[in-house]
């Protein structure tokens, strides 16, 4: 367990880290003068220990590494964490804590202790105050970081004669300049309302280092806490979370993201929980999400048709804004980026404009191997099931019900994202058809390059899992090593051939970790003769186990396949994947196809010569 002083000094003993905000010294920036001096008043405790606790929670997340690329079976993303937090009410979030731990550890998959002290406000925090804005009279809160959504729904509040209060958090200058940016061009846009707009900073410190943990799972529980503290300085007892329900939802696309590895930030879940820490708490403040039942293809045509094309496309999406230039704030391949693209060509907007700000084309650039290919494949393969998915299907999906298992009627609300999820599928499907449409003859003019998305999709990519595209990879990469290492004296026996394997895989390591992020490969000692984990036990967790077999005459052939057919068992029944590769040192398997058929698709056969 990593222990964490939060607060000026003294440190506590025993502390492993020191988040301290106070000059000389300090090792983070929390400032609270963008919320606190904005509005004028006395600003309640707890409010104050929203913010405080929600900020060294987020600060805290970022200062302890998760898994690292060979952490295969990511055993190192789950961290155990022991806050020391000064607040102005321990006894109040004493009380809450409980609460606030189920919170974390949903949104965060990690394990939480907290212990709070009394805070020294004097202090503890720096404020200053600055002018505050008058002669406003806002009617809710609405959360506001720039992007597609958030614009959406300030544009929705405001046409529906409401007077928001935007709340906003930020990290580094570019994050702020981008969502600055947006926000003046709607209060061009809507001048009868101001838009006062409440931000709350925390960093570390210039020359305190950069952050070990740039995942930053509890940022949403960071910004619904930014949102309650501006509702109760405010006097308003309404927050509004503007975020599409797909994105909300964020099922899962591949069978390598597990729990949290994908954000929970505003999942029905998360929201819920953090409902019941306010009920803790005795803040009478609501959450409310208008886009719960919206795509982010019907949220960028709702921006669109309030806001106009060139309003929608100055939002920015990409989640890797914050290291962009302002000319190319899209990277154009992550998760976000791929969404949005596509999303987009949905909603109906003009492509052409959108594509000249993301630094990748998706559609007519080379996809790298790994994740830039990786997040388009993974986001067609899910539209193509989200189309298919009955309900029953659907409830099966962890995330889907744990969206709906507190309801009053389960029932009725997997049928209502029943037809949400289905929505999405056909939108982005259709989305993919009219860019294929429109790049069609320099795709089939071979203008486009071999590993752009068309011709990853093309080839059927997006239709194989994870491990059987690094099955695939590896067998692509051991097996010339095998030709070269037996060129003159085939094998004698299978050690032979496994630490010709291993010098390859060893070779070839820094490539697979780039491809395949979650994975190193090492031999194990014992059979299976090679793995990417030490244990494939954890249920949902990906592994893949690789297997060695040598085949030196006809007799061998027989042999090797009743083997491999009871290996098999030993593998599905426990959820693992293999890899079977077979030497044949003397073409004594007469077709290599027909010899993988006999054993399904459930594991994988690669010939070796």
């Amino acid at each position: 367990m990593t222990t964490i002083h939060c607060g000026p000094p003294p440190r506590a003993a025993g502390a492993d880290i020191d988040l301290n905000p106070a000059a000389p010294g300090r090792t983070v920036i929390l400032d609270h003068r963008g919320v606190e001096g904005r509005s004028g008043g006395e600003f309640p405790a707890v409010a104050r220990d929203l913010l405080t606790v929600g900020a060294y929670v987020f600060l805290a997340d970022g200062a302890v590494r998760r898994a690292t690329p060979r952490d295969p079976l990511a055993k190192g993303w789950r961290r155990e964490l022991r806050l020391l937090i000064p607040v102005e009410e321990p006894a109040r979030w004493a009380a809450a804590a409980a609460a606030l731990v189920d919170l974390l550890e949903f949104a965060t998959d990690d394990s939480w202790a907290f212990e709070f002290r009394q805070a020294d406000v004097a202090r503890q925090l720096a404020l200053g105050l600055v002018d505050p804005v008058e002669g406003t009279d806002p009617t809710c809160v609405a959360l506001f970081s720039g992007g597609l959504d958030s614009l959406a729904g300030a544009l929705r509040l405001i046409d529906l004669g409401e007077r928001p209060l935007l709340a906003s958090h930020w990290t580094t200058g570019t994050g702020r300049s981008f969502k600055d940016d947006v926000l003046d061009r709607v209060r061009t846009a809507r001048p009868g309302w101001r838009l006062p707009n409440q931000t709350l900073r925390t960093v570390r410190a210039p020359g305190s280092g950069e952050a070990s943990e740039m995942t930053q799972r509890s940022r949403g529980a960071l910004y619904l806490n930014l949102g309650v503290a501006v509702a109760i300085q405010a006097g308003l007892r309404r927050v509004v979370v503007p975020e599409n329900g797909m994105t909300s939802l964020n099922l899962a696309q591949s069978g390598q993201s597990v729990g949290a590895m994908r954000s929970r930030t505003t999942h029905p879940k998360t929201l819920l929980l953090h409902r019941g820490l306010l009920t803790a708490l005795g803040v009478n403040v609501v959450i409310e999400t208008p886009f719960v039942d919206a795509t982010k293809a019907d949220v960028i045509a709702e921006a669109v048709s309030r806001g106009g094309e060139d309003l929608a496309h100055s939002a920015v999406s990409c989640s890797r804004a914050m290291f962009k230039r302002k000319a190319l704030p899209h990277c154009g391949t992550c998760s976000q980026c791929v969404d949005r693209r596509l999303a987009g060509l949905a909603a109906g907007w003009d492509d052409a404009v959108e594509s000249q700000q993301h630094l990748v084309d998706l559609f007519r650039d080379p996809l790298e191997a790994g994740p830039p290919a990786m997040y388009a494949e993974q986001y067609l393969r899910f539209a193509v099931d989200a189309v298919e998915y009955s309900m029953d299907e659907l409830a099966q999906l962890q995330d889907v019900w744990r969206a709906v298992e507190d309801s009053d009627d389960p029932a009725a609300e997997i049928s209502r994202i029943h037809v949400l999820v289905n929505r999405h599928g056909r939108q982005a499907l259709g989305a993919y058809q009219k860019a294929l449409g429109t790049n069609l003859g320099d795709w089939l003019g071979g203008r486009l390059p071999p590993t752009g998305l068309f011709s990853r999709i093309g080839a059927l990519e997006h239709l194989r899992e994870p491990w059987q595209r690094l099955a695939d990879r590896i067998a692509d990469i051991v097996g010339p090593a095998a030709r070269k290492a037996f060129v003159n004296k085939p094998p004698r026996i299978e050690d032979d051939v496994q630490r010709a394997i291993d010098t390859a895989l060893t070779g070839a390591c820094a490539n697979l970790e780039r491809e395949f992020p979650t994975v190193s490969y090492g031999p194990v000692g014992t059979r299976p003769d090679f793995s990417n984990a030490s244990s494939a036990d954890e249920a949902g967790e990906p592994a893949l186990f690789v297997e060695v077999k040598l085949v030196r005459s006809r007799a061998d052939v027989r042999k090797c396949t009743d083997e491999i057919l009871a290996d098999i068992p030993k593998y599905t029944q426990r959820r693992r994947s293999a890899l079977f590769l077979v030497y044949d040192a003397g073409d004594f398997i007469a077709d290599d196809e027909a010899f993988a058929s006999l054993f399904g698709g459930s594991v994988r056969i690669r010939v070796l010569r």
